[in-house]
């Protein structure tokens, strides 16, 4: 039976060591279109058509290797032991792993064995890369744009109010019409005593469940599972761009696990009917479910480390119900990292590329500021069309000679008012009496903020009193 190799110039004879076929460096990559044409050959010479299989899986083995063998080259480069080694090295280095293996058969247990050559090493190296790669999905690369975040009359309860554990309650969804939406927030029996204390979300959990659904929309759209875990929840809050640490990557996974144990139960039909979505007489819309869905699961890094994680089912359960009544708030990714501002040579406001630090109190910050911002936003394009259409009217009743309507500026089809109270933002970040020095410290950071998102354009300028009744003033046009 004839024996074959592989070499950097082709596929050897072992036995008489003649070439069979030469192939160089350019050729390898054509590989896969020559082997046919190769193995018939070989083949044919030696009269052996079993041949055929085997070298085909030989090949398709050694195509499936070289990415791992390219990745495992290129972390050993700076080693002066492996520099020279080449992919057709470390694939000869299978000969010697054969070898190797019929030697330790053959020989005595307690013969010492031979030091290994640097290309089987390499070789190992890639082979455990292979397995892992075929065992673990890879880290998934999420390219946010746009942050997804539940503006609804629910998470604002949540967040705001003891609701969670105290038993079920009427939620005020549509207060002018007295439509309300029976609701019951609790946690799995076996860990009421761990989150005996929980009565409410923070603001930081709260713009967490913002963020696994925004990953989770984002797979959906990219037909890929939704993988989380603390490294990759710290990777997208407000001013990420360093190493996460074990423990802050700990402290998000917490917030996950409580979110997997957290039920939610809604009856929203009188709501849902009210918005105008048809519901047939006899049926209910009725969310029940936990907080989050998701199973465990291990992914690996690019480095090769494997790490568990969670796979989402689904988005979660606050942003289902959201989305089915039209509250959620799209925002760039980009305006939660806060930058220095400075005056261009005409005076206006320019940006530069330095990021201001950020601390969980400021993440709070930017992310109350901006949800804030973007509902005031959104409700003034809805009152400057109201405004439009009522302007049109009232030209059109003149122009008829009738009774013309009142003149109502914009302001006044406004349900936002464009004012933030300094006392309810220390709240919403943990800090509900500030002293004087602290206080000074977070309305000055509030100003960079506010002046990044003037310079982005998001706002148009905006007023800080302070004092009593300290408050942010929003300035959305001029």
């Amino acid at each position: 039976m004839l024996q074959l190799d592989y070499t950097s110039n082709g596929i050897i004879d072992t036995r008489t060591r003649d070439k069979v076929h030469t192939m160089n460096k350019e050729e390898f990559d054509k590989l896969t279109q020559e082997q046919q044409e190769i193995i018939n050959s070989i083949c044919e010479l030696v009269k052996d058509p079993t041949l055929q299989e085997i070298l085909a899986d030989q090949l398709a083995k050694d195509k499936e290797l070289l990415p791992h063998i390219k990745a495992e080259l290129k972390k050993a480069e700076k080693n002066k032991e492996v520099q020279n080694l080449t992919v057709y090295d470390i694939l000869d280095a299978q000969n010697e792993q054969r070898a190797r293996r019929l030697d330790k058969s053959a020989s005595a247990p307690d013969m010492p064995e031979a030091p290994k050559s640097k290309a089987l090493i390499i070789l190992e190296r890639a082979l455990r890369r292979q397995a892992l790669h075929n065992k673990y999905p890879a880290q998934p690369n999420y390219n946010i744009k746009t942050i997804s975040a539940n503006n609804s009359a629910l998470i604002n309860y949540m967040t705001s109010c003891n609701v969670i554990g105290t038993g079920a309650f009427d939620l005020p969804v549509m207060p002018k019409r007295k439509i309300t939406t029976y609701t019951m927030i609790t946690f799995d029996e076996d860990k009421s005593d761990l989150y005996e204390d929980v009565k409410k979300l923070t603001e930081i959990e709260r713009s967490i469940l913002d963020r696994i659904y925004t990953l989770k929309k984002y797979a959906n759209e990219h037909n890929m599972p939704c993988l989380i875990d603390g490294y990759i929840i710290a990777s997208c809050m407000p001013g990420a761009g360093g190493k996460v640490t074990p423990q802050e990557a700990e402290y998000y996974n917490s917030i996950i696990e409580k979110f997997r144990d957290m039920k939610i139960y809604i009856d929203a039909t009188d709501e849902l009917r009210a918005r105008g979505i048809d519901i047939p007489e006899g049926d209910k819309c009725v969310f029940d479910d936990y907080c989050i869905s998701a199973l465990r699961g291990q992914y690996r890094t690019k480095n090769g480390d494997i790490k568990d994680c969670y796979i989402l089912r689904d988005i979660p359960l606050p942003h289902n119900y959201a989305e089915k009544i039209k509250q959620i708030i799209t925002i760039s990714a980009d305006l939660f990292d806060i930058k220095e501002t400075m005056p261009d040579k005409n005076g206006k406001l320019a940006l530069t590329d330095t990021n201001i630090s950020m601390t969980k109190e400021r993440q709070n910050i930017v992310n109350y500021l901006l949800r804030r911002i973007f509902t005031m936003r959104n409700d003034f394009a809805k009152a400057k069309e109201l405004y439009r259409k009522h302007e049109a009217k009232r030209k059109k009743q003149a122009e008829e000679g009738a009774q013309v309507d009142e003149y109502k500026p914009i302001k006044d089809y406004c349900k936002q008012k464009h004012v933030i109270d300094f006392d309810t933002l220390y709240k919403v970040i943990g800090q509900p009496d500030p002293n004087k020095i602290k206080a000074s410290r977070l309305r000055e950071f509030c100003k960079l903020a506010l002046t990044y998102w003037q310079a982005k354009g998001i706002i148009k300028s905006f007023e800080i009193k302070t004092g009593k009744n300290a408050q942010i003033k929003i300035i959305l046009e001029e």
